[in-house]
């Protein structure tokens, strides 16, 4: 007995959209080349000091969870 809801005759769609837009600034991106840094992440102790205080006028509780 299987009560859960299924579709019994699915249609399996192959027909699809291609929505990509070439961008002429992609060639551009210096990131694309760049070889990525492998390093340790630093500790959040370390970090926090480089990081900015946050601030919400009227959201204390908020900023409390920061």
């Amino acid at each position: 007995m299987n009560d859960t809801p299924s579709i019994q005759n699915p249609m399996f769609i192959t027909e699809r959209y291609d929505t990509h837009v070439a961008n002429p600034w992609v060639q551009e991106n210096r990131f694309f080349s760049v070889q990525p840094e492998r390093m340790e992440l630093p500790l959040y102790s370390q970090a926090r000091q480089v990081l900015p205080d946050p601030f919400w006028a009227s959201h204390a509780a908020t900023i409390a969870c920061y």
